[in-house]
This record gives C-alpha cells, structure tokens and sequence, in this order.
C-alpha cells in the first residue's frame, strides 16, 4: 500500500492513476481483472467500480495523467477482447486520482482532481411591437419532422466522441442534402466530394459558412472539406492511416473546439432552413478569468473523515467529523472553458483523520462546494509525502452542446 487504498482498490506501483468506470458486463467465466501491457498493470477493482492503472517507472505526479489514461484504455481493450469483460471509463475527466514519484528526488506524491461541471445556457426572446405599441405574436409552427433532426439528437444525447462527432456531421449532411439534393444514379450524378462542395456554397447562401474556417482562410470550402470532412469525420469512420481512436486524447483540445464551432453552425443552418429555435452558450475569456477569482476567492480545498460525507450535503462535514484544510494557490486557465486551483500539503497532516470520506472545496464558513464523486474512503500511504487536490470548474456545453467526452 506504498500510495494507499481507494475503495479497497490498492494504489500501487511508483506512479499511476485510478479512475471511475462503468461495467456493463462482468466476463462469463470469472477471467482475470488485471492484465501487464508494456510495463504497466491494469486493474478492474473488485467492487467494479475502478479501474487502477500502474508502473513501477518514476513519472512525476504532474506528468501521470495522460499517459495512465491512455494505460488504462488499452489495458480495458485488452480484457474485453481476451476475457469479455464490457468496461468504459464513465466520468472519467473530472474525477480522478494520480500518484507519482519525482524522478530527480523521488518524493512521492498522491493527488485527487475533483472538478465541477457546469453548463450555462443564454436564451432570448424577441418580440415584434407595432406600432400601436402592441406586441405581435409569432405565427405559429407547422411542427414537420426531418432526419436531420434524429441526427441532432443523437449528437446531443451521445455518451462517446465517436457518436457525437458522426452525428453532428450526419446532422450536417442531412441539411445540406434538404437545400442541394444528392444526385448519386443516371443524369446529373456527383461525386461526394463535388457534391459536398456545391451544397456549403448554397448553405452558404443561408448561413455564411467562413466561420467554419480560421480567419482569413482563401478558401473556406476547401477547409471544411479537407479538415472537417476529410480529416476528422473520415478519421473516426475509418481505421486506416491517420485515424482517430475512440477516446484517445491525441488532439482531443482541437476536436472539442472543432466540435463546438460545428454545433453553432449546424444549429444555426437548421434554424434557417428548418425554422428552428436558436440557442448557444459561448462564453469569454473574460468572463471565465472574472469567474476564476470570484469562484475561489475565500475557498479552501479540504478532506474529512465525517462518516455522513456523503452525497450532496450542505455542510462538508455534515456530523462534525475531522476536517483539514488545504490553501489553494494560484487559478490556472489551461484552456478555454476549463479553470482549475492546485492545492499542497505534507502527507502527514492529512494522514491522522484515517480514511477520508470526502475530497473536495468548502468555503470558509463550512459549506460544501465541490466534492469528488469518486468512491470512497481514501486512505493516504505512509509513503507519500505530499498531498494535492485540485479542484476546478469546467464549462460542460461550451457552444451549446457536450463537447467533453470519457471515451
């Protein structure tokens, strides 16, 4: 138990990571949980709840994250592939735990990321005054249904980056098919590509689609084509050459921001061409940097031992059990929509309350404000030598849809 023990999931090895995971079937003959792939052993905890990744290499704790993650996805290919057993990481990006070993000093330290997801949605109404100072009423919808619809919801509902992203193109596809129709048999007939083209220029005529591309780009279409087309939707359909695997984090910040511009756009060309409802939530940087200071202005990072730290609960320690506070320090903006507050602390200050029940933020009246979902107890290491958490505030539906996804 070098880094501890997280619901009864041992977190070993010199660095590693554990994350939450859904298991949607147990193998049918009790196979091994655990598998070694290339210095690394993954591991289904038995309460089926975690997934453990590990090595016995010196990685920094700042430096675990992405490579455990990666670990841990191809350890769970493995044992669905081998043994059978249906595994995915399942709210995965804000709720974690990452032990690692300073390669220089080899002090070790054990951090628990706890995250706040929250979506913002701006609406608006407009109203028509005559000019008798009366309002107008809308004429009322003729309710119609369109296949582009089913796509969108599906994009909107998906739980992977795969479905979402091939939804929200078919979504796509499917307006652009409404307003130039697909010639593919007999007189008149285009190639995809052409086709495709000659449906952004008439969709371009509804909703100008140089937003779809960077700035000063001499030929948006081309782009689109190339990149938001070819590039990444051909990426995800296919498994030859420069593809993209489900839930790999190899360019996950483009796909995202791509991902959000694509949902403005294809919103927007519904509502031109389906007489939709329009909507968004795109945020500022400022607003995000007035938010940071606002949000953990009198705010500490704190752990508990309190037996009812449990679900959603005003109090962070609601039956007055042993808390420790962590000074946060400096807000850190690593991209947009994403702010986060790394708080430290010697191990052995946290080490006497014994099994901690709840991780997260409090303010300084006692109130709990953001708490790991993880399962708990966590139980720090008489190794360990630092203690971290880091808590933060993620913007869930930049652009007006999920754009963050496990797998």
């Amino acid at each position: 138990m070098a880094f501890g023990m997280l619901n009864g999931a041992e977190l070993a090895g010199r660095a590693g990571a554990a994350f939450p995971i859904r298991l949607a079937r147990a193998s049918p003959t009790n196979g091994a949980r655990s598998v070694h792939l290339d210095g690394w052993t993954t591991t289904i905890s038995d309460a089926g709840d975690l997934v453990t990744t590990c090595t016995e290499a010196l990685v920094a704790v700042d430096r675990v994250e992405a490579v455990a993650r990666r670990r841990a996805n191809e350890g769970l290919d493995y044992l669905c592939a081998v043994e059978f057993i249906d595994v995915v990481l399942s709210k995965a990006l804000d709720d974690f735990v990452t032990w690692g070993t300073d390669p220089d000093t080899e002090s070790e330290a054990l951090r628990v990321t706890a995250i706040l997801s929250m979506k913002f949605e701006l609406t608006f109404n407009t109203k028509v005054i005559n000019a008798n100072g009366v309002e107008v009423p809308p004429p009322p919808r003729d309710p119609k249904p369109h296949e582009a619809m089913r796509f969108m919801r599906m994009a909107r509902t998906a739980t992977s980056r795969h479905d979402a992203y091939v939804n929200l193109s078919l979504t796509l596809e499917s307006l652009l098919h409404e307003l130039h129709p697909h010639v593919r048999k007999g007189k008149g007939r285009k190639g995809e590509s052409e086709w495709f083209k000659e449906a952004l220029a008439v969709a371009d005529q509804k909703v100008p689609i140089a937003q779809l591309a960077p700035p000063s780009t001499p030929n948006p279409i081309q782009w689109i084509y190339d990149h938001i087309y070819g590039e990444f939707r051909s990426g995800l359909m296919h498994a030859k050459d420069d593809f993209q695997l489900p839930g790999d984090e190899h360019r996950a910040a483009e796909f995202e921001a791509l991902f959000a511009q694509l949902w403005r756009y294809v919103a927007a060309l519904m509502q031109a061409t389906l007489d939709t409802p329009g909507r968004g939530s795109t945020t500022s940087d400022a607003m995000w940097t007035g938010l940071g200071k606002h949000h953990f202005s009198g705010m500490y990072a704190a752990v508990t031992n309190d037996a009812n730290a449990t679900g959603i609960t005003e109090s962070f320690a609601p039956s007055g059990g042993g808390i420790q506070q962590l000074p946060l320090g400096e807000v850190a903006y690593p991209s947009h929509g994403l702010l986060l507050c790394l708080a430290t602390c010697s191990a052995g200050a946290v080490r006497p309350l014994g099994p901690l029940t709840r991780i997260g933020s409090v303010s300084t009246d006692g109130r709990a404000w953001t708490a790991s979902e993880l399962p708990m107890p966590l139980i720090v290491g008489d190794a360990v030598d630092e203690f971290q958490v880091l808590v933060g505030v993620r913007h869930a539906n930049e652009g007006g849809i999920v754009t963050q996804f496990d797998n």
